[in-house]
């Protein structure tokens, strides 16, 4: 087989990741979640090459069209999860380069080629842990961004005298902006390091989020899948927090609902989701003893760092779970 016909192989066996110029956010979260499987099952390096062209294509369009900055942050995340495939599918390097393998494939790597592979191979090495939380975390992960924050030390935390709460750093901020009006123009003190902390206490407490769930979770799971006595449960926990990290960025209202065909279409949908997603509750309700299910029931009506939304949708929650409580104890 000669080098063409091999890569063109390679190029027809991946699967089609293309995002046309002006594809809607549908069009754009579907070619989302078939790279993400294409990326899981991909087995030999040539058609990874290809994958991973494709995603890099997929992921430009996506920032040309500038949908939203949170699929852009996703896509640049799908792109190195194509590389590290990629990566591992090629193994370590023979030594002296990739000469072994060049024979075997009965061809010469150009340059350009093997510089690719030996990056691949890079973001391939870096520990699951840290490259999960790299790519769900950062806003614009990129492959320099992730190997530097593998190598890189943590930064030394800055030396406080005591501790400040938010409401004494409010306190003394309002006091500090009272005593500077109080003065002449030409009598009012610099910015002291205290300020600087009364500030910085203020602001991280004013704009701190709550973390996505679908992230943390995601890279606790990585490294369980495919060993553990529960592989194949593992990996299904790890498609669900994948499907939530795209579900969570969506916003329905962003999309257009007003043909009524596609709406009772797109209702029927949400249904079948319910549906599974009431079976599976039940199912693994059902195999939770009485104490673990009470932990569970109590920690859904805990409303901190919720949203309202988020508090009413673990409210129902609960409440299922304390009837499928109720029906475990009469059946027993």
């Amino acid at each position: 087989m000669t080098s063409s016909s091999r890569l063109e192989g390679a190029a027809s066996a991946a699967p089609s990741i293309v995002i046309p110029k002006g594809a809607g956010l549908g069009q754009i979260d579907r070619m989302e979640a078939a790279a993400y499987e294409a990326i899981d099952n991909v087995q030999d390096p040539d058609t990874a090459s290809a994958l991973l062209d494709q995603v890099t294509v997929a992921e430009h369009a996506v920032r040309l069209a500038k949908v939203s900055e949170e699929r852009e942050q996703r896509w640049r995340g799908l792109r190195l999860r194509a590389e590290r495939r990629y990566g591992e599918l090629l193994g370590s390097a023979q030594r002296g380069g990739d000469r072994k393998s060049d024979q075997v494939r009965g061809t010469n790597l150009k340059g350009a080629e093997r510089f690719a592979q030996h990056q691949a191979r890079k973001v391939a090495d870096v520990p699951a842990d840290v490259f999960e939380s790299y790519v769900t975390e950062n806003p614009k992960p990129n492959r320099t961004g992730l190997l530097r924050a593998t190598t890189a030390t943590a930064p030394r935390p800055k030396k406080k005298t005591k501790e400040i709460t938010p409401s004494d750093a409010y306190d003394g901020l309002r006091q500090r902006a009272k005593d500077v009006r109080s003065l002449p123009s030409d009598q009012r003190p610099r910015w002291t390091e205290r300020d600087v902390d009364l500030v910085d206490t203020v602001l991280t407490h004013l704009l701190k989020r709550r973390p996505k769930y679908s992230g943390k979770r995601l890279r606790e799971l990585g490294p369980k899948r495919g060993v553990g006595p529960q592989p194949r449960l593992a990996d299904l926990q790890y498609r669900m927090m994948q499907l939530t990290s795209i579900l969570e960025s969506v916003d329905v209202a962003d999309y257009d609902l007003a043909d009524p065909d596609e709406v009772s279409e797109f209702h029927d949908d949400l249904v079948e989701l319910q549906l599974w997603m009431d079976r599976s509750i039940a199912l693994a309700s059902a195999r939770l003893d009485d104490a673990t299910l009470e932990r569970k029931i109590a920690k859904l009506r805990d409303g901190t760092g919720r949203t309202s939304a988020e508090q009413q949708t673990a409210a129902t929650l609960a409440a299922k779970l304390e009837r499928r409580r109720r029906e475990n104890r009469l059946a027993s």
